[in-house]
């Protein structure tokens, strides 16, 4: 469970980076980069929860419930972020 959460990381945080060059140089207008940019951030921000939580179930040996959750439900709004963000409905 913990790799997963550690791969589940590094893949949302490599697809942020990419995101973020996107924005700074394919985006078409200003609105498209700020979105391109916000999505980017929050993104870092979720890939960042997501190893503190690997790290701190790595910790304590054995990952509690609490901390199944939390990975999830990160994930789960980086995935409602990353839709709101980008206009799919």
């Amino acid at each position: 469970m913990i790799r997963a959460w550690l791969v589940a990381a590094a893949i949302s945080g490599f697809l942020s980076v990419a995101a973020g060059a996107a924005a700074a140089h394919l985006s078409a207008g200003d609105r498209a980069a700020g979105l391109l940019r916000t999505g980017t951030f929050y993104g870092m921000i979720h890939a960042a929860a997501l190893v503190g939580v690997a790290a701190v179930a790595e910790a304590h040996g054995r990952p509690s419930r609490g901390l199944i959750a939390a990975g999830c439900a990160s994930q789960a709004a980086q995935c409602c972020l990353a839709s709101a963000f980008s206009g799919w409905r």
